[in-house]
């Protein structure tokens, strides 16, 4: 779907990628109106279930009814008497294309960064805010779905507006509307629902800008030939790097609960001076051109 985006619309189709993941999240509370009434395991169970149908429901459509993209297709011609182990250390050979690109290294730091705070929020959200905060589940479900419906409303009015090549400045504002959102939730005190709202309204603010401008960011900072590769080992990295900050965000909870999200904020706001000090869409001397375009 993305491969095959005009240059100019990435941004947008990225958004409707989106849209169709944060639609979920509007019947957030309908789980937590569940716990209340089945409790959490015979809960849990539903929705695994109701996961197993609808992802297997998923792959088979896709597989059925999507098509190869243009650049998926030449890569199919190209490797054609090919092996595949010769294909995986052909892999090898990408990773100092990456390098080779500041904007293509800043835009994996990027996701890497996002990948951390997204585990941080989604395992320690909802035990702070029934812990710390004192809230109910049901309570607790209410702010997906607020934070949902903000982020559809943001798609529609906001993103439209905005610059659809130009990635670092709205990925910026962001990242920092994120990081304040952290703030908010870290000072707040139990059962403040206004500051959580404040903090949940924001931080939608945020995501509504980070999820199609860092996915355009990173299509636009690796070259198209060589994307689905340089992406495969971009992705390992972001696990890597992802993976232990929930132990590091545990550990950090265990002392204190607020300390995962100082943790994620001090992160981003790291991420934040990284794309200032190294924008890769800033015009090079003698340049009129970003650098990674």
């Amino acid at each position: 779907f993305i491969e095959d985006a005009p240059k100019e619309k990435v941004v947008h189709f990225w958004t409707w990628v989106h849209i169709a993941g944060i639609v979920a999240g509007v019947v957030t509370p309908v789980a937590g109106l569940l716990i209340e009434r089945f409790t959490l395991v015979p809960t849990m169970r539903i929705i695994y279930l109701f996961a197993f149908i609808s992802m297997t429901a998923k792959f088979i459509i896709l597989n059925v009814y999507a098509d190869e993209t243009e650049q998926g297709t030449i890569r199919l011609q190209e490797t054609r008497e090919t092996s595949i182990l010769r294909l995986a250390l052909d892999s090898f050979r990408d990773i100092p294309r990456i390098f080779a690109s500041r904007g293509a290294v800043i835009a994996i730091a990027m996701l890497a960064v996002h990948a951390v705070y997204v585990t941080v929020r989604g395992t320690f959200f909802a035990v702070y805010l029934t812990g710390d905060l004192q809230f109910t589940a049901a309570q607790v479900g209410l702010f997906p779905a607020i934070r949902s419906v903000i982020i559809l409303i943001l798609f529609f009015v906001l993103v439209p507006r905005l610059n659809q090549e130009r990635h670092v400045g709205a990925l910026l504002v962001g990242i920092l509307a994120t990081a304040l959102s952290l703030v908010l939730l870290v000072v707040a005190d139990a059962g403040g629902m206004v500051l959580v709202l404040g903090s949940t309204v924001i931080e939608a603010l945020g995501a509504a800008l980070i999820a199609p401008y860092l996915e355009g960011f990173v299509t636009a900072a690796i070259e198209r030939h060589h994307r689905a590769r340089i992406l495969a080992i971009a992705n390992t990295f972001v696990l890597l790097v992802a993976s232990p900050s929930g132990w590091i965000a545990g550990l950090l909870s265990e002392q204190d609960r607020a300390y995962p999200f100082i943790f994620a904020g001090a992160i981003l706001i790291v991420a934040a001076v990284i794309l200032i000090t190294f924008n890769p869409e800033r015009a090079s001397p003698g340049s009129s051109r970003p650098e990674h375009e």
